[in-house]
């Protein structure tokens, strides 16, 4: 059973896959990924949608709110080494 991973942002709660619950296809298709940025955005536009409202709240973000953001889903997993450990 996949677990989900919760997030507030602008007095909203969105919801997503755990990172730990991601199908392979989307960690197969990240690690085409150039540098540890492209492999992360890769990601998640595969798992939110590019025109979902989860992805907009991230955009939305500034930087250091959005590395916060990303230690919690990731729970400090380095994207990078994640797609390229299990690929």
């Amino acid at each position: 059973m996949a677990n989900d991973y919760s997030f507030k942002h602008n007095n909203k709660t969105f919801t997503i896959p755990a990172f730990a619950d991601l199908p392979m296809g989307v960690i197969r298709k990240a690690r085409k990924g150039k540098d540890e940025a492209d492999t992360a955005f890769l990601i998640l536009e595969t798992v939110m949608g590019e025109d979902s409202p989860e992805l907009a709240a991230v955009d939305s973000m500034k930087a250091a709110e959005f590395q916060e953001w990303l230690t919690g889903w990731t729970q400090g997993v380095s994207v990078g080494e994640s797609a390229s450990s299990e690929s």
